[in-house]
């Protein structure tokens, strides 16, 4: 038998691009969940306690899109 590397057709070659894509977006919310927490942009008239609670929000939700994109990659394989 001949064991050479299968090429992804179209589909699986856009799957991954998006894939990647939504991985990187993810980490960028997720990165700005973390700006607003730290509070290393100052939001004016925002209270500390809203500022929080809407950064960890943030910062969960890019952690739920990253976890599931990722992990919808590697069952596939």
């Amino acid at each position: 038998m001949d064991h050479q590397a299968v090429q992804p057709d179209g589909a699986e070659r856009f799957n991954q691009i998006v894939r990647i894509i939504i991985l990187i977006v993810s980490s960028a919310v997720m990165l700005a969940g973390l700006v607003v927490v730290l509070g290393v942009v100052h939001l004016r008239n925002i209270p500390d306690q809203f500022r929080w609670v809407f950064g960890t929000v943030v910062f969960l939700y890019g952690l739920y899109r990253f976890v599931l994109a990722y992990s919808r990659g590697s069952t596939r394989r």
